[in-house]
């Protein structure tokens, strides 16, 4: 199972891993528009979840990692700047 991709490391051919907008961020990333580094979580977690209900312990820091990259982006940028969605 996959848990996080980086938008900087896909493009629109992942689209049955990232789900059709995680992958047209990546590819948005991949051409070079302007956008803060990102993630998404994997349609392997997210089909996981519901059958669980719970997130994989062994996925939580792929996704706390990014996220406090993508916190302290905003912070940085202040609320005008950041797009954080």
């Amino acid at each position: 199972m996959h848990g996080v991709a980086a938008h900087r490391g896909g493009d629109a051919s992942l689209k049955s891993l990232l789900g059709g907008k995680g992958a047209n961020l990546a590819e948005m990333s991949r051409r070079g528009f302007r956008m803060p580094d990102g993630f998404t979580i994997t349609a392997d977690v997210c089909t996981y979840y519901p059958q669980k209900t719970h997130f994989p312990t062994r996925r939580m820091s792929e996704v706390t990692r990014p996220f406090r990259s993508c916190v302290a982006y905003a912070r940085r940028c202040g609320p005008a700047r950041a797009a954080i969605n």
